[in-house]
């Protein structure tokens, strides 16, 4: 018996080495279907739980599974109780939705499956909320009231109910991270580079490299920045001691 228990709890871990990576069709298709027609699944790849009573940062470890994407069941709360629009209002903002919901087609192309809905967390409240990086896709089943329903058929062995919902929580990489990214990945030129950094890497290439000497005394190595200057050459001739026809370096008596 105790053997049997060990054996059920196994089949509840995910194996190693699984990611869940669902297809909007699948999502809408299998996995909504499913959960309207009460068949849960032996593994619990998606929780259900109402989002809206979290913030969004606080969704990842309430997740079954995930690592840059966290999807939930989420019963779909009416924000009035005539009314169809949904209660989206968080303890520290809200979801704010973009565009107009897009229709999931089956994969033969002809049947509507299913809609999503983009939106966007904003903190604050309505009035003067603070736009962030949080997004969510909201998937739920077409309903034959829907006024977003585009005028295609809709496959008739999906359930027409929305009281349920599948919420795909990511986080969008911020522009100043993607800049940061772009710039470390692209190629560079020594005329993108600063010129004070341009002037210390030469003088450490410099460093590497012996100048040649005259046979009674050694030079210091140059820097390459120095050698390029109309100063420098200026200024060793006129140290540059006399020098006999005979090529004594002491001056003459």
């Amino acid at each position: 018996m105790d053997e049997r228990s060990d054996m059920d709890k196994s089949e509840e871990v995910l194996l190693p080495g699984f990611r869940f990576h669902p297809t909007d069709e699948e999502l809408v298709g299998f996995y909504l279907k499913r959960k309207i027609q009460q068949k849960p699944l032996s593994i619990e790849l998606i929780r259900q739980l109402d989002i809206y009573k979290y913030d969004p940062w606080d969704l990842p470890k309430l997740a079954s599974s995930g690592e840059k994407e966290w999807y939930f069941y989420c019963p779909r709360d009416r924000k009035y109780r005539n009314s169809a629009r949904p209660n989206r209002v968080t303890g520290a903002g809200f979801w704010k939705a973009t565009g107009t919901d897009r229709p999931i087609y089956s994969s033969e192309g002809t049947k509507c499956i299913g809609l999503k809905k983009s939106l966007v967390f904003y903190k604050g409240r309505a009035a003067k909320g603070i736009k962030t990086d949080w997004m969510m896709h909201e998937f739920r089943l077409p309903s034959l009231t829907d006024p977003s329903l585009p005028k295609v058929p809709i496959d008739k062995n999906i359930p027409a109910n929305d009281a349920w919902a599948i919420c795909r929580i990511f986080k969008k990489p911020s522009s100043m991270a993607q800049r940061a990214l772009s710039h470390s990945w692209g190629p560079q030129s020594t005329a993108t580079i600063e010129p004070d950094l341009l002037s210390a890497l030469q003088s450490i290439q410099a460093s590497h490299f012996a100048f040649e000497s005259s046979p009674c005394s050694a030079e210091v190595a140059i820097p390459v920045s120095r050698l390029n200057s109309q100063h420098y050459f200026h200024e060793q001739q006129q140290q540059k001691p006399n020098s006999s026809q005979n090529g004594s370096s002491y001056p003459p008596e």
